[in-house]
């Protein structure tokens, strides 16, 4: 799904309740509807469709068992058709109107499944591996990671690989721009949030502006952060990124084969720390 054309911009300040709006359905009956307004800087819509499709597939009300033995083949053929329209009908949605319709399914599994750290009192410490929670902070690149710099040392082994093709300025920002948009490239974050920091990796491709760029240039700025956790590690010392290994996510047999390169070494935070995936990044 192509941010730079589909993208809704939205506006939002540290991301308040949502504005509630009367809307009227076809009998009449008054419907509450919760609105949003979001300014995304990064989000992975693919991993929004897929969370979405598992909660309201949770919803659904189960059928007796009678009923399932009876007509087991209409059924099957029934949930495929509502799944295949369900999934159809999201594809159409702009990647902010999905976005919405996932935060406020979300909102029905507070404090079991999501957390709100903006808006309750929650130990992030303690959060649940893979569950979903909402964080709000600065995004942090570390600063022993060079985009430019790692970029450069890795060009040998990716034009001898093949997986890029080497045209222009080497020492140009355009020039790393357009070999991480070759290789799908990630970059590692980190938000800190006192007692505990956050640790991620960025696909370059999934920033709304196309541009990693604008990361850097919003480094100062307090974002809301929706997060996956994978796991916490309760450590002095955390290892949050092997560049040899993430960055350019090179196969076995190119890595085995790559002697240890002076300034990529593997990216050390204190701890402790949660290990997550990101979904989405806004104003």
């Amino acid at each position: 799904m192509n941010l730079n054309s589909e993208l809704i911009s939205y506006q939002e300040s540290r991301d308040p309740p949502p504005v509630r709006a009367n809307a009227f359905g076809k009998n009449g009956k008054r419907i509450e509807v919760c609105m949003a307004f979001r300014s995304f800087l990064y989000l992975n819509t693919q991993k929004v469709t897929e969370y979405l499709s598992q909660i309201q597939s949770d919803l659904k009300p189960a059928s007796s068992k009678k009923s399932i033995s009876a007509s087991v083949n209409l059924l099957v053929a029934k949930f495929r058709a509502e799944a295949q329209s369900t999934q159809q009908k999201q594809e159409n949605d702009s990647p902010a109107i999905l976005y919405d319709k996932f935060a406020n399914a979300l909102q029905g599994l507070t404090n079991v499944e999501y957390f709100d750290c903006m808006n309750s009192d929650v130990d992030m410490g303690t959060l649940p591996p893979k569950s979903i929670a909402l964080c709000e902070g600065s995004i942090e690149i570390p600063e022993s990671f060079d985009t430019l710099a790692t970029v450069s040392k890795y060009l040998p082994f990716l034009e001898k690989s093949g997986a890029i093709k080497l045209d222009g300025d080497e020492t140009s920002n355009e020039f790393a721009l357009s070999v991480l948009e070759q290789v799908n490239a990630d970059i590692p974050i980190i938000v800190d949030e006192g007692d505990i920091r956050v640790s991620s990796k960025l696909n370059t491709s999934l920033f709304a502006e196309g541009n990693y760029q604008t990361l850097e240039d919003a480094e100062d700025e307090s974002f809301s952060i929706l997060f996956r956790v994978i796991s916490i590690t309760n450590k002095d010392t955390v290892e949050i990124f092997n560049p040899v290994k993430d960055f350019l996510k090179l196969n076995r047999t190119i890595r085995r084969n790559m002697k240890p390169i002076e300034g990529l070494e593997p990216i050390i935070t204190k701890g402790p720390v949660i290990n997550a995936e990101t979904i989405a990044i806004y104003h």
